[in-house]
């Protein structure tokens, strides 16, 4: 759903930096069920009143967290989605203590109170120490980490330069195909549907047809723009609507292509 981001030669190296430092912070070998794999990358958070600690198998795209901006849960399942990422979070209560790991494809607090030593770094804004931890979660699990990681703020700097109040062309664009959704005519969905995305509707209508009710359901009514970012051919446009009768706000993904601005994403708000 997150389009593809043009990043400036300057902003590129600082992304690679950024990646390099958190290989830097983090070590370590993951083993969950059949799927063995070393520690990439990781990041640490704060998700509510609670703390964690995601290790991929990959890197994070980092400039592609920061085009909503802010870092939250959505992000990581993106990561894993997209790239077909391997994940392990860890999760520590507002005491740092360690109270929750999960696999991704469970979760469990079973023999994980002796797992974690942390260092004498270990923080609510520095989240510090070793992970050892054998168990069985729906299968074997078997992990050793160790990590020194800054607690990443929720709220990121988008990059680009500022939209208009009604975010201009990507605006425009937004309202035609949230127009286009709740018409109920899937040639008009088709019409404002990027080119590749058109393509597949195309050859499949019927599944395409099928799919309109939740496509409706999904997306908000009377939506309004509320400015944004662009960046080169991106762009993330804030808007406020009503879903299901009540005030929906969220930011909208585009991508120009061949000139015309296309929604490829829709991230909503959570009420």
């Amino acid at each position: 759903m997150l389009s593809v981001q043009r990043i400036s030669s300057i902003g590129g190296i600082v992304l690679a930096l950024a990646v390099a430092d958190a290989c830097a912070a983090v070590q370590g070998h993951v083993e969950v069920k059949q799927q063995s794999w070393n520690v990439a990358d990781a990041i640490a958070y704060r998700s509510g009143d609670e703390l964690k600690v995601v290790l991929s198998d990959k890197p994070f795209d980092r400039a592609a967290f920061a085009k909503d901006g802010k870092l939250d849960d959505f992000d990581f399942i993106n990561h894993h989605m997209q790239k077909e990422a391997s994940t392990f979070t860890l999760q520590f209560g507002t005491d740092l203590k360690l109270q929750m790991l999960n696999t991704g494809g469970g979760a469990t607090n079973a023999g994980i109170d002796k797992a974690f030593t942390p260092s004498a770094k270990h923080s609510a804004t520095e989240l510090a120490g070793t992970f050892v931890y054998n168990g069985d979660l729906f299968g074997k699990v078997a992990v050793n980490v160790t990590f020194d990681l800054p607690v990443e703020s929720d709220k990121l700097q988008r990059p680009g330069k500022p939209l208009a109040a009604d975010a201009g062309d990507p605006g425009k664009a937004l309202l035609r195909n949230v127009a286009a959704i709740h018409s109920g005519k899937l040639e008009q969905i088709i019409a404002v549907s990027p080119p590749e995305r058109r393509e597949q509707m195309e050859k499949s209508k019927g599944e395409a047809k099928e799919m309109l009710p939740m496509m409706q359901s999904m997306t908000p009514k009377d939506v309004k723009p509320l400015g944004g970012m662009i960046d080169g051919d991106s762009a993330q446009v804030d808007f406020q609507g009503v879903l299901d009768g009540k005030p929906q706000k969220g930011t909208a993904e585009l991508t120009r292509i061949g000139g015309a601005w296309y929604v490829t994403g829709m991230n909503l708000d959570a009420n």
